[in-house]
């Protein structure tokens, strides 16, 4: 059978490998890796979260402490006429942490706040997100470009099913292909091809 390959454009960082055999194998196999890719995406985003918090936790631990002694008045709070020259200390020590540590400031909204992150976590989010993009477009070009052919084999599995049911003594098997309403099965989809594919 003819075997198509989606355009880059559609793939993105799939284009690289093709996809070979029916249009419902196809699909199934852009299924699969759109789920790895979303997965790789998750994951990304939650190390860029958790390793962006700890380090900005760690390097503003000294200014919270200051920050927290003021606030509560705790006996270890720096008198008031210090202040100034032990916060400049502060912030000298904290930028150098920033820097050492190769992290960014990104300003907040019109200026209002600041966030640290990790430049190195960001790249690795951004692309993971991009190529999990990708492969859903991939899926859902497949779909729209191949929905005929995609019925079309549907419907010859439907049949395949129905015969082998029929050609054998399973009372069972057969009232559920000719009663499926009644028996509660449901109709032979590409969603089954994809289990199947995936349990392979």
């Amino acid at each position: 059978m003819e075997t198509s390959q989606t355009s880059p454009d559609a793939s993105g960082v799939l284009a690289d490998t093709a996809v070979g055999g029916s249009f419902t194998e196809q699909l199934a196999t852009l299924k699969e890796r759109a789920e790895a890719a979303a997965a790789r995406a998750s994951a990304a985003r939650m190390a860029f979260r958790s390793e962006s918090y700890t380090a900005a936790r760690e390097v503003t631990a000294d200014l919270l402490a200051y920050g927290d002694a003021i606030r509560f008045r705790k006996p270890e709070a720096t008198p008031i006429a210090e202040r100034p020259a032990r916060e400049r200390e502060l912030t000298t020590a904290f930028l150098a942490a920033v820097e050492e540590r190769g992290l960014v400031v990104s300003v907040l909204g019109n200026g209002g706040g600041v966030e640290l992150r990790d430049p190195d976590l960001q790249r690795e989010l951004d692309e993971a997100e991009a190529e999990s993009r990708a492969a859903d477009k991939a899926v859902r070009a497949c779909e729209r470009e191949h929905m005929a052919d995609l019925e079309v084999e549907r419907k010859r599995m439907d049949a395949e099913r129905i015969k082998t049911a029929l050609s054998g003594d399973d009372g069972d098997a057969i009232r559920e292909v000719l009663n499926p309403t009644q028996t509660g099965a449901a109709a032979f989809t590409t969603d089954d091809i994809h289990r199947r594919h995936r349990a392979v």
